[in-house]
This record gives C-alpha cells, structure tokens and sequence, in this order.
C-alpha cells in the first residue's frame, strides 16, 4: 500500500515539475541574469542562518512581509491561516495550536508541545501562549512547511514560524500607525529609530490593541499592550552586539467558540455559553452539562457571569530578553545567542465544556553558539544548542456543572532540559549544482511531578524520561539557467516525547514516546519574461511515524482529561504551487494553492468499555469484556484540508502631484477537514471562501497613506479547531475565524 501511495504522489510532483522544467526550456531565452526594476524583486530570508534568496533557495518556504502583514491586519497568530496554504491555527483555552499540512499539536494545556517550532529572532519559543503578541515592527515572518530538524531541531517535526523584527539602524526615522474599525477596534503601533553615535543606535516600538468580542458572548476579543527596545551597538567593523528586551500583556475575555452542530435560534457567531445552547449540552448530557455557575467550586464568580451567563478572562505577562553577538573572526564568523523568557499566564474559560482555570508561569533560558563560513564554494554552519524550561501549571476543572463534587485540579511541574549539536553545508561542485548535507543530534531530559485531586481523593504521578534522535537534511539544487532551479531534498524532523498527568504503572503508561516525520520533496523554481512572471512548486511525500494525537479522554484512574498517545503511523503526499504576475510596475497579480492528501496507515487505541460513550467517535468500534477499541486507521490527519490557496490582485494609480491609489483585493479559501481525532460529524469542518479588499492612497514619498479595507466581505463563518463537549457526545466547540470586519488605517512616516 504505502509503495503504491508513494507512486502516485511521485507521479503527481513529477508530472508538475517536468512539466515546469519543459516550459523553463521553453523560455530559455529569457534567462539573462539581468532584470528590470519593474519586475518581481527578490526577498531576502535567514532560514538558513544566512542572508539568501527565496528563488536560490531549496527551502519550503513562504515569507510574508512587513507590509503584508499591515495591509492584511495581522495582530496575532491565528491572523495567519489565511495567508498561507496548509496552515491551521487555533485557540485551545489558552494555548496556540498551530498545524502545517495536518500536522500539529491539539492540547490546551502546557503539558503538550507545538509540531511547529515559533523562533522569534532566532530564539526558540518553548511557551505557546506567548507567541501571539509578538507581531509588531516586524521585518517578515517566514513560514517553513515539513521538518526542520537540522537548524532549528526541537520540536519542528511540522515546520517552523520564524519572527523577525525590524532591527536599529544607523538613519534617524521611525512611522506611526492608528486603525479604527467595527466592534470599536483600535490598533496603534509604531516604532523610532535614533542613531545615538556612529557605533550605537536603538529602536524602540509599541502595540497596544482593543478590540471587543467577535462572538455574542463577548468572547474571541483583543487586548494586547505590548513594548519593545532594542540596542545595537558596533565597536568595531568586525563585532556587533543587539540587546533586545522586550513585554507583551494581554488582557480581555479571550478565545472563545460555537457550538456545532447549529441549534436553531442561534447565529453563525452565537457564542457557546447561549441560553440555547447551554439547553442542547444539558440535555445532551443527560442533565449533568451546561454552563451553571457551580457555589463553592473555587472558580471566581465575577470571572463567569454577566448579562450572558458565564463568560471567560485572561491575563498574560510575558518579559523576555536576548542578545545576538556577531564577530568576524576572519577564517569564519561567530555568532552567540544567550536568551531568557519568563512568563505568567492565567486563563479561566469554558473552551473544553466545564469551568476551566488555567494559570502557567514558565521560565526559559536558551543559548546558541554557531560558526559559519560563506564562499562561492561552501556556504556552511555549524553549532550547539542548550534550553532549560521549567513550566508550574495549576488547572482546576469543574467536569459537570450540576455537581460540584465533580471537579478535578491538578499541579504539575514540569522540567526540560535539551542539548543539541548541530551542522550543515552547502557545496557548489560547479556553478550550476550545489550538494546539501546536514545533520542534527538532540537529547533531552524531561521530568514531570504533581498531584490530581478528584473528589476529595489525591492521586500523586511522576516521571522522567530521556529522549534522543539524530535528524537530518540531504538534497541537491541545480541552476537550470540563472533564473531556473530544479531541487530534491529528504529530511526528518523529531518532536520529544512527554507525559500525561496520571500515576505511572509498571510499563511507564503515563509516558509517551516522540514522533518522527521523514520527508522527500522535489521541486522548481522559475523566473520567466524579464522577472515579471515567477512559477514555483513542489511536490513532496511524507512518512509519519509515532503521531502524537491528543484528545479528552479517561485516564486509567477514571478522571477526564487531555490523554496524549502514540497512533502508530500516517502518510501524507502532495503539490505547493505559487504565482506571482507582475505585467506592468502598477500591476501584481499572485496565486498560491496546496493539495494536500493524508492518511493514518495504522491508528488503533483502547479504552475501558465502562468509559465508552455511544456517538463519541466516529470511527468502527469493537466493545469487548472490559477494554472498547476503536480503530481510526484510514481516515485523514485532523486540520488537514485537502485544497486550499490564496489569490491577489492589486493596481496602483500613478496621479499628477506624484502621490497615488492602491487598490487591491483577495481571497483565500480550503476545503473540509476534521477538528480532531474523534471524527464525530461536528468536527468534519466545512470548507470556506473568504474576501477581503482594501484601497489606499499615498502622498508623495510614501510619507503618509490612509487605507479603507473590508475583510470578509461575505460575512462567512470559518471554523479551525474544536473540541467535543466532554458530558455530551456529539457536540463540538470550534473556535471560528473572525466575521466581516471594516475600518479605515493611518500610516505616518518620517
């Protein structure tokens, strides 16, 4: 089976790339290294720890800029889905849950780990909370789709998001951005830049947001408060030191959900606590759901009632600073990056479908230390990598809100410490063909102690597991003419292995082991007609072994919680495309669309029978004298639509006085998927279109410009992830994606 899936996923990336690479000899005319101003420019990308073009580079790799990102209204994470193809990110309570190309984490506690590794100026990001409120003065973010297991390593067994900000420079300048807009939105961030001496220069930069609930619970609102400064100092041409510290605060109700399926008298943003809906979860779990505030349960009654019954809040702290010294050391250049993040994070909601209280303080510190050499002939680097993550959790569930005695609290402490050596190379053996070759060797000490009380009862659990993997990227480029490269890469990616939150038995139960994905890809990149016209696109095959799959579950004791296990493995194949058409200097037109096809090849599991609930899951169940299996092998990876892209168009308008109109608009749209591993009807998520458009007018210079902008013009509701409710099968909390939204924004810059 797997040799025939890996046929047809070979015959489609080849049958694509050929047919590139035949058109590439068709336009070989215009392969002059030579291009005009007025065509597609190069963007310049660090992926690989050195300054590179995306066209010269083999990496799975999209780069959204920083006025991109302006212009699309990005203020957090979750604003990327619908800029880039295959990319899933959603709220579990507090959490971050990012998937690329169906591969992810689901958890909504610190005790899971992003498949996808958030750098932010090169610094690992172990806490995914914290990553949200980071996207202010930033240069670009560049998204790496499938294992990065060589240069970034931990954790990046679906890809990496790295944040990149805009750095202090030697010219005096700075710009200011204020946007208003519907659910009386207010956006203002700026940011200035002063040359102090002619070695020292700092940047500082601010956020601050307010925004009301998109849902008619008041909840999946925006309140960030974030600030930055940055010291760059070089001594001398050949040492350069950045300091950069930087807090982020962000306040309000928080994420929020609907409840699918629809109940009738509810609309598409209907939150989950509505009187209709609490009625359908009562009832569907035979009296012991709902949203009713519990007396004497511990969870604050000024945190869950209002006018629409229970609601949530949220209140995260984060500091964090870092250092980036770079020295010319002549035969290869040094850099060193010492880091320390702390943060402290309180969440109460009702995501998971009981009162929840989620307080998380976390503290990193991390360091790398690399050497690399750049030549015509080598471009290579090569480093170690140290990171000590301790995170305290206290969680406090109310399992059923009709009695009190049903509530769960448990306290774990988790430790990691990670070391990692790493190394890789790229040899030109002639102009045209270019050999890559790393490697990566990681182990990992992880420990977890806590407690869980549940109905008066203490239950103690403990662990500690070692965890080690050598990872790997291997490939080869070959210039087909200067503005045309063909490439084939294999890597594989690892993401650590951890615990659940019950007492260990003999065979370490509580522990689960780490997950690997392997990848081959093949791919080509052209520039046709003068640099006006680019054409890439890849095909790749994925094995995944050891998937890490969480849901709500029963523990071997009886308490619900989030289990996290090993389904045995999944294979995935399929082709990125990208177009960018840029006819005339007023004109750009680009295109991107991803076709994804997934499967677990094995993925079976067991619970008690006492614990199995009818309609739970979706997939055949076999209920034997005391153990029910459930066997999901053939069914799709979850968040893994099948299509999905985006389109642009945008015209400018050259007027007399040398200022101008902008006027643009585009769409981003993918097709059905499963929220998670229950595969109950209400997680198979519909599939959406959405369309935005913008105008804009700049004076002369680009000094100041005012935008008018709509998103969502359709008003559609798109949802991306969710959750059954634990005490009611059948029902799925989804977190949706915002509804139309309009304003207008004023960018001054000096």
């Amino acid at each position: 089976m797997k040799t025939s899936v890996f046929s047809r996923a070979s015959t489609i990336a080849l049958g694509i790339v050929l047919g590139s690479v035949a058109a590439t000899g068709a336009f070989a005319q215009d392969a002059a290294p030579a291009a005009s101003d007025d065509g597609i420019q190069d963007i310049v990308v660090t992926a690989q720890r050195r300054e590179e073009t995306v066209q010269k580079s083999s990496l799975t790799i999209q780069v959204l800029s920083s006025d991109e990102l302006a212009r699309k209204g990005v203020t957090q994470a979750r604003d990327l889905v619908q800029l880039v193809p295959g990319l899933q990110i959603a709220n579990g309570g507090n959490q971050t849950q990012t998937y690329i190309r169906g591969i992810g984490d689901f958890s909504s506690t610190a005790l899971g780990q992003s498949a996808v590794a958030y750098n932010f100026d090169g610094v690992y990001i172990g806490d995914q909370v914290s990553v949200s409120p980071l996207f202010y003065d930033v240069s670009r973010v560049e998204v790496l789709k499938g294992p990065q297991g060589t240069l970034y390593g931990r954790n990046s067994s679906g890809g990496a998001i790295n944040i990149v900000t805009n750095r202090p420079t030697d010219e005096l300048g700075g710009q200011i951005s204020v946007e208003f807009g519907n659910y009386d939105s207010i956006r203002t961030t700026g940011a200035i830049n002063l040359p102090l001496t002619e070695t020292l220069a700092v940047r500082g930069a601010f956020n601050y947001v307010d925004r009301d609930g998109y849902l008619s619970d008041g909840t999946d609102d925006d309140k960030q408060q974030s600030g930055r400064l940055q010291l760059l100092w070089k001594p001398t041409e050949r040492v350069s030191i950045l300091v950069s510290g930087d807090i982020e605060h962000v306040g309000g109700y928080g994420p929020g959900a609907v409840l699918l399926p629809r109940q009738d008298g509810t609309g598409k943003f209907t939150g989950a606590v509505d009187p209709i809906n609490n009625a359908a979860l009562i009832a569907g779990a035979g009296g012991l759901g709902g949203f009713v505030r519990v007396p004497g349960s511990g969870i604050p009654e000024t945190a869950i009632t209002d006018a629409h019954g229970p609601i949530s809040a949220r209140d995260n702290l984060q500091r964090n600073i870092m250092a980036e010294i770079n020295v010319d050391l002549g035969f290869a250049d040094l850099t060193f990056i010492p880091a320390y993040r702390t943060s402290n994070n309180k969440y109460f909601g009702n995501l998971p479908g009981f009162p929840f209280i989620d307080n998380e303080k976390t503290h990193q510190q991390s360091y790398e230390l690399r050497l690399s050499k750049n030549t015509d002939t080598i471009k290579a680097v090569a480093g170690i990598f140290y990171l000590d993550l301790d995170q305290k959790v206290n969680q406090a569930a109310v399992i059923s809100s009709v009695i009190p005695t049903l509530t769960s609290t448990i306290d774990p402490k988790l430790g990691t410490k990670s070391y990692a050596a790493f190394a890789q190379a790229t040899l030109s053996l002639t102009d045209s063909l270019r050999l890559i070759a790393g490697g990566r060797y990681t182990h990992e000490d992880r420990t977890i102690e806590g407690s869980r009380v549940t109905l008066a009862t203490t239950q103690d659990y403990e662990g500690d597991a070692n965890f080690n993997s050598f990872t790997f990227r291997a490939g080869a480029e070959y210039d087909l003419t200067p503005r045309n490269m063909l490439y084939a890469t294999v890597s594989k990616g690892f993401k650590s292995g951890g615990f659940n939150t019950f007492a260990p038995t003999a065979d370490r139960s509580n522990v689960y082991r780490p997950e690997t994905l392997y990848s081959y890809t093949v791919g080509v990149r052209n520039r046709f007609f003068d640099n006006r016209v680019q054409f890439n696109v890849e095909g790749f095959y994925w094995d995944y072994k050891n998937s890490q799959q969480s849901h709500l579950a029963f523990d071997p004791l009886g308490n619900q919680q989030f289990l996290t296990f090993n389904a045995a493995s999944a294979t995935s194949y399929g082709v990125d495309a990208d177009l960018a058409f840029r006819p005339t200097p007023n004109d750009r037109f680009t295109a991107t669309v991803a076709y994804l096809h997934t499967k677990f090849d094995d993925f079976t599991y067991a619970i008690p029978v006492g614990n199995y609930r009818e309609g739970s899951v979706g997939c055949p169940v076999t209920l034997g004298a005391t153990e029910a299996t459930i066997d999901c092998s053939g069914m799709p990876l979850p968040r893994a639509p099948k299509w999905s892209g985006t389109a642009g168009y945008q015209h400018s308008f050259d007027l007399a006085d040398g200022s101008s109109i902008v006027a643009g608009g585009d769409m981003s749209f993918g097709s059905r998927r499963y929220s998670a591993v229950d595969y109950i009807a209400a997680e198979h998520l519909k599939g959406y279109v959405r369309f935005n458009a913008n105008l804009t007018y700049n004076l002369p210079d680009d000094q100041f410009s005012i935008t008018a902008f709509v998103k969502n013009i359709g008003n559609r509701a798109t949802y991306l992830g969710g959750v059954e409710a634990p005490l009611s099968p059948g029902y799925v909390y989804t977190v949706v994606d915002a509804p139309r939204t309009y304003g207008i924004r004023l960018i001054g810059k000096f």
